[in-house]
């Protein structure tokens, strides 16, 4: 369970996020890292190291930040082509988490599933864009094409 926690380190939840699914997204797609390997040694360190600055209540906070955000890095291109909408979904898998720590506080996935419905809007986010900018659609279409080949 989060603790209640408040200020600045609350919202530190946003970024982290942010920074933790780009980074995994760019050890998988550029760098040519296994999924489990970007999640799960970008988890250890991070998560090893803010445990070992003894920074208390934070603790879980963060580490649960970083630890969705690198969910939400492991979305395919295909679902979201480049590093601008992973970045902007992990943003959102943190302010998610600021919502939902209340009534989800205890249950089993919130991890998972608060990701996976930042996935889900930054999907549907790309796809109004590309459907209202044709400039988009094309760029979006040609990055499928050549994610699928």
């Amino acid at each position: 369970m989060l603790p209640e926690v408040q200020g600045l380190a609350h919202m530190a939840m946003i970024p982290i996020g942010g920074v933790a699914a780009v980074l995994t997204w760019v050890l998988i797609q550029r760098l040519g890292w296994d999924l489990a390997l970007a999640s799960g040694l970008t988890s250890l360190v991070v998560c090893g190291g803010v445990h070992l600055s003894g920074m208390g209540a934070l603790e879980p906070v963060l580490a649960s930040a970083w630890f969705g955000g690198t969910m939400v890095g492991l979305s395919a291109p295909a679902r979201l082509p480049n590093a601008g909408w992973v970045t902007l979904a992990g943003l959102m898998y943190g302010a998610y988490m600021l919502h939902f720590e209340g009534p989800l506080t205890g249950h089993v996935g919130v991890i998972g599933a608060t990701g996976t419905i930042a996935v889900l809007v930054a999907m549907g986010a790309l796809r109004v864009g590309t459907w209202v900018t044709p400039r988009l659609r094309g760029a979006a279409l040609r990055r499928g094409r050549q994610a699928r080949a």
